[in-house]
């Protein structure tokens, strides 16, 4: 039940210190779905950048180890990232 004056509570998940992602962001720059940055986080022949897990659920990724990655595999102009 709402009561008059009540604020809906809004989940927000803070932004990541400068020059590292969380999951969500970065999948959305570099263009491919989470569930496919995981499978190549769990295919050690992939060889993606491990996150930095600082809680069971907050996970931070280097933005330039993801960058070089991708440049290395030719990825990054096919995805559009900066």
């Amino acid at each position: 039940m709402n009561t008059p004056g009540a604020q809906k509570r809004t989940h927000r998940k803070p932004s990541a210190p400068a020059g590292y992602e969380r999951m969500a962001s970065m999948a959305d720059r570099i263009g491919f779905a989470p569930s496919t940055v995981y499978g190549w986080i769990a295919d050690e022949k992939m060889a993606f950048p491990r996150p930095l897990k600082l809680t069971k659920n907050i996970a931070l990724f280097l933005t330039v180890a993801v960058n070089a990655w991708l440049a290395e595999r030719g990825l990054m102009q096919a995805q559009g990232a900066a």
